[in-house]
């Protein structure tokens, strides 16, 4: 069975947040300063898990409004933050929500954040099923079904999951939900084929997936299939 996989690559971080000296954004300040406050800005910054920073992020300090937003850079400014214990929210479309807990004591402070999109969970879902890591690859897709419930390559690498860790019927049905919500891709069409055709025996199903397969693109690999397939018996009744 062909293999489906996604090109992009990225380095995986740690999820953290990390304070660091802020003379980016300070100047200069004295020890004795930075330490005696009551109120002072936190400045911060957040990035993807390319190492990439993440614009129009919503920060929200304690449950509270009003909500700050992440600029082009992904920095952040939370103004008149008191000193003390904090919890930091950051949310984006698309992306995982962030959930920070931090000790602000030094006007120096940056808080910095990672987050992770949909679309870098399915990557890593699509390595850890080249690699065979099943557990990996479901806790990564059920992570990015949360971000975005409706994402049709989700449903598809599920499938592949399935296929390969449940049972063909159940791959099947999830491939055949996904049609049903309206997504055309030739590779769902493909897999369906090979379903049908080799775990199921179930010829007249697999030439109906390659005609589908076919009206969206035609090629004559599939064509030669849907040739060898045209005599084909029926299945046998269960």
């Amino acid at each position: 069975m062909q293999n489906f996989t996604f090109p992009l690559r990225l380095v995986l971080f740690v999820f953290t947040a990390v304070s660091v000296p802020a003379a980016m954004f300070l100047g200069c300040v004295s020890t004795s300063d930075q330490n005696s406050f009551d109120v002072a800005p936190l400045f911060g910054m957040v990035y993807d898990l390319g190492n990439d920073p993440i614009p129009s992020v919503s920060v929200r300090l304690d449950g509270t409004s009003p909500v700050v937003t992440s600029d082009h850079s992904g920095r952040f400014v939370l103004p008149r933050l008191r000193r003390g214990v904090h919890v930091v929210e950051l949310t984006k479309k698309g992306f995982e929500p962030s959930t920070q807990t931090i000790d602000f004591q030094d006007q120096s402070q940056v808080l910095y954040v990672r987050m992770i999109s949909a679309e870098q969970l399915l990557v890593r879902a699509a390595d850890a099923v080249e690699l065979q890591q099943w557990a990996c690859a479901r806790r990564a897709l059920e992570r990015a079904t949360r971000v975005e419930p409706a994402n049709s390559a989700a449903a598809f690498l599920f499938a592949i999951l399935e296929l390969r860790t449940v049972s063909p019927t159940a791959a099947k049905e999830r491939l055949l939900t996904l049609l049903e919500s309206g997504a055309e891709a030739r590779a769902i069409y493909l897999l369906l084929a090979d379903i049908y055709q080799n775990r199921l025996d179930e010829p007249k199903l697999a030439r109906e997936a390659l005609e589908g397969a076919q009206r969206i693109s035609s090629d004559p690999v599939v064509a030669e299939r849907l040739r060898s397939l045209a005599t084909a018996p029926a299945a046998s009744p269960k």
